[in-house]
């Protein structure tokens, strides 16, 4: 077989039972992309199905706002009371991943408290990340960022440098790329016409007025229609870990939008094992009901960035983040890094598959979540001898 354009001897899994099988063509679907670098691209639909409640909340309280018939402005008036702002920072960073060694760990976090201390007894901060900091480039630009406004940055990161006055140096902040010290350079507000106006709705918004529209709405106009046969199809595609087909429309909403194949898969990846382990034992009702409901999300999320519901700030950058820090488990778990060979992706897949380490096997159950997604990207075929 082959996998990811990795040929798979047939030493390597004559003697494999069906699930290892599996299991072995999740594992190097997984170190494909991590090693090729395109684990960000696969996960994508996951960060875009994880920011789904977000927009959903932006489109209640645009729907609040007309109810009540808030404009201009009161949007204006709320963002002179408290603007966005964007800011210059500086920093410096001592990269530790959380799956790094502890001592690195340790070393990376105690630099930085070295360089806290000094910024803070007054020595240039220029300076010091021209020494001390391992981000590219920064001895040339004295640690200087391209100015950042919230979703920018991680949200770490952000809350610390927007507690800052400029002048001003952090303690030591860690994020999943090591330890960082900040420095504010630079605070000023950022113009109303490029503020995120459904952050601003939903400051204005009572909730119970957002609640009581979008409850009229999901009435009139919110209605998920569900084809039982494709549902059926579906489900029978996940329960035997065959690929669920990206174009296969399995719902559409009342007032437009589709839920497809590849939708269902990264809900599925979503899902705790324990979760889809239960939904595989369940019934067809059982399932259609989860289905339906996960598939109402996924069209009323498309539906409000179709009637203009903004980006809400940070939300896609956090479910990001998030999903940037497991796979950096997974692949420390199984020893997946960038530079490995195709022979070198086989060797530590067979390894992780055998591997009985408690980390590694709990590593396994979790990325097995992701079959439909590495299947879609990365298909299992047969190779002629």
């Amino acid at each position: 077989m082959a996998v990811a354009g990795i040929d798979v001897p047939e030493s390597a899994f004559a003697n494999l039972g069906d699930v290892d099988r599996q299991t072995l063509g999740d594992l190097l679907a997984f170190g494909a992309a991590v090693v090729r670098d395109d684990s960000a691209g696969l996960f994508e639909p996951i960060v875009e199905r994880e920011t789904e409640q977000a927009w959903i909340a932006g489109l209640s309280a645009h729907l609040g706002a007309a109810a009540l018939g808030l404009g201009d402005k009161e949007l204006r008036a709320e963002y002179l009371r408290n603007p966005e702002w964007e800011l210059v920072v500086r920093h410096v960073v001592r990269l530790a991943e959380r799956g790094d060694p502890q001592a690195i760990h340790d070393s990376a976090r105690t630099i930085a408290r070295r360089v806290a201390a000094a910024a803070v007894s007054g020595e240039e901060f220029a300076s010091l990340a021209a020494r001390f900091s391992e981000e590219p480039g920064a001895d040339r630009r004295g640690g200087l960022l391209e100015p950042g406004r919230r979703g920018s940055w991680v949200e770490p990161f952000w809350l610390a440098a927007s507690r800052l006055e400029p002048g001003e140096v952090s303690e030591v902040v860690e994020t999943e790329y090591g330890y960082h010290v900040l420095q504010l350079d630079e605070r000023r507000p950022v113009p109303f016409d490029e503020a995120n106006p459904t952050e601003l709705l939903r400051r204005i918004v009572p909730d119970e007025a957002a609640a009581e529209s979008m409850r009229e709405w999901a009435a009139n106009a919110g209605g998920i229609l569900l084809d039982p046969p494709t549902v059926s199809r579906a489900r029978t595609a996940l329960v035997s870990d065959a690929p669920v087909s990206d174009s296969l429309v399995i719902a559409r909403g009342a007032a437009g939008g589709e839920y497809r194949g590849d939708d269902l898969a990264a809900a599925w990846a979503r899902l705790p094992p324990s979760e889809r382990d239960a939904l595989a034992d369940a019934d067809v009702v059982t399932f259609a009901g989860w289905l339906e409901g996960d598939a109402r999300d996924a069209i009323w999320a498309a539906l409000a960035r179709e009637m203009g519901v903004a980006d809400p700030i940070g939300a896609q950058a956090t479910a990001r983040s998030a999903w940037t820090q497991r796979t950096q488990q997974w692949a420390a778990a199984f020893g997946f890094r960038p530079g490995l060979s195709d022979d070198q992706i086989l060797a530590t897949s067979i390894a992780a598959l055998l591997s009985g380490s408690p980390e590694v096997r709990a590593a396994r159950q979790e990325v097995r979540g992701l079959r439909p997604l590495l299947r879609l990207a990365y298909p299992v075929v047969g190779r002629d001898p």
